[in-house]
């Protein structure tokens, strides 16, 4: 009887392990693409990142501000880049809540500020480009047949 408590136990550990890798997978899934938001206070224009599945990251039109990897903490995202600007560069890690994400939005939390994205559709890319306005402008264009 003790033999077959300790085992029921063991099975539920177990089955709940491969639940939470399971789960925390296909969390990770949903997060791998081009995530963009408005620049705040700009007309037009748009800033974000790109995570990859291997755990790379890349900044989307903020040339200060470069990610290079991320991780997946529980409902955490942590992004580690450089920030580079005034003659120095100084390496960085922000950690966010995950708040919310789907296959077309995500919106994360950190330190009381709501953040907003949009998922990019796998069929365009995002252009940086300058405008009158800013310096910081990008646009959304089809991909090529050859990308």
């Amino acid at each position: 009887m003790r033999k077959n408590r300790a085992l029921v136990t063991i099975v539920g550990l177990a089955s709940l392990l491969l639940t939470a890798c399971a789960s925390n997978f296909a969390f990770k899934e949903q997060l791998v693409g081009s995530w963009v938001q408005e620049i705040p206070g700009e007309i037009q224009g748009y800033q974000g990142f790109i995570l990859s599945r291997d755990g790379k990251a890349a900044s989307l039109n903020m040339a200060s501000l470069q990610y290079f990897s991320y991780i997946i903490d529980e409902q955490s995202l942590i992004l580690q880049g450089q920030s580079l600007g005034n003659g120095q560069t100084i390496d960085f890690t922000d950690k966010y809540q995950i708040v919310h994400v789907d296959e077309k939005s995500l919106v994360l939390s950190k330190e009381g500020q709501r953040l907003e994205y949009q998922k990019l559709p796998n069929n365009l890319d995002f252009e940086p480009q300058k405008t009158p306005l800013s310096s910081k402008s990008g646009r959304f264009k089809a991909k090529s047949q050859n990308s």
